[in-house]
């Protein structure tokens, strides 16, 4: 993103990679938006640092985000349809739940720029910085990687992806006999016990909240 204002900035890269309940990847998507120069040039001090760095790989020098910017020609809306076209291959009926870091943020972009697409997603999120913050102030001890953003957002995602897997090991397992223990909706609020049959979709972590 240009930004973290809604309104006012944009989205530079998306990248998805679906996943089952089991952390698996299967197929990914990756996408460089275009962006006028005029908006680009008008980006705070921050993005501009960030989104000009580039990573060594295999010795040799990647691209930046700003590079892969300026050379894209892929519009807003091109980027929707194809995200859609995606999506449907995997679950081409109900809802799909967005998952990655602060992943509230992201949403909140795809509602405003991409309608038609977070209408294909479900109303529940994972958050995994969530679950990272509870682990923090409950003090449950966690080993996890370090994280290390590079601000990119296919190797962010796939960061987040890890992470998730150690707390998944380190403090959900599988219970083959497991039942809910609710046997009647709760009696207040929007979350009413259930997933309206949509409660084990696939996850599909989001790009980091700064691309």
């Amino acid at each position: 993103m240009t930004g973290l204002d809604v309104h006012q900035d944009k989205l530079l890269e998306i990248f998805i990679q679906v996943t089952n309940n089991e952390l698996e990847c299967y197929g990914h998507l990756h996408i460089v938006l275009a962006c006028p120069e005029d908006i680009l040039n008008g980006m705070g001090d921050w993005c501009k640092e960030h989104h000009s760095r580039r990573e060594q790989k295999n010795g040799l020098l990647s691209s930046s985000l700003l590079d892969d910017v300026t050379s894209s020609t892929v519009t807003l809306a091109e980027a929707e349809i194809k995200m859609l076209q995606f999506i449907n291959n995997y679950e081409p009926h109900d809802s799909v739940m967005m998952a990655g870091a602060s992943v509230f943020n992201d949403r909140a972009f795809l509602v405003h720029h991409m309608p038609a697409l977070a209408k294909r997603l479900h109303y529940r999120v994972l958050d995994v910085s969530s679950i990272k913050e509870a682990t923090s102030r409950f003090q449950v001890r966690v080993k996890t990687p370090k994280f290390r953003s590079t601000h990119r957002a296919r190797s962010d995602v796939m960061a987040v992806i890890e992470l998730m897997r150690c707390y998944k090991t380190a403090l959900f397992w599988n219970d083959p006999n497991y039942e809910p223990t609710w046997t009647q909706p709760m009696s207040h609020g929007h979350d009413n016990g259930h997933d309206n049959g949509h409660g084990n979709k696939t996850p599909i972590p989001s790009s980091d909240n700064h691309q």
